[in-house]
């Protein structure tokens, strides 16, 4: 009896390896996207509460240094912040190919009212060869957008 359990054991682990394996490959990015990418320095606003449905508007310019993996993960800087391990999904909507959670960062510019932000970029389908369009947006509920850029391929 010993024997069975141990045989079904590995039986339904090597099964659940080879599911999550083809999910991975299922989902992983499209080799077009990954790279290293720069963009030129671009206006941005960052936005914090002032009170009920009341916000302020602090402009700046910031650049961005990102790389993105074939593992679905994605590193980079945006103006004076950096993030890493960025998780990369899969947008299941139209217009925006992929979401990388770039997760908590400080301060994009010298003048950004907020020390702390979840940021994400939303990497907009390639239509040009060695060019990608994202935008940058508040990781909240409202998905708040900041700004859009373009990213020129460096390697």
């Amino acid at each position: 009896m010993k024997k069975w359990y141990s045989f079904s054991l590995i039986i339904i682990l090597s099964l659940v390896q080879v599911s999550y394996l083809v999910a991975q490959n299922k989902n992983k990015i499209s080799s077009q996207y990954v790279g290293i990418w720069e963009s030129s320095f671009t206006n941005i606003n960052v936005r914090s509460k002032t009170g009920f449905f009341k916000w302020k508007f602090i402009s700046g310019s910031v650049k961005i240094i990102l790389q993105i993996n074939d593992d679905n993960f994605a590193s980079g800087k945006i103006g004076n912040s950096e993030f890493k391990s960025a998780s990369i999904k899969k947008n299941r909507g139209i217009g925006i190919s992929y979401i990388i959670d770039c997760g908590e960062v400080g301060k994009l510019f010298e003048n950004d009212p907020e020390e702390k932000k979840s940021l994400q970029l939303w990497l907009i389908p390639i239509n040009e060869n060695d060019t990608l369009r994202a935008e940058l947006r508040l990781s909240s509920s409202d998905k708040y957008p900041m700004g859009e850029f373009k990213l020129f391929r460096k390697n």
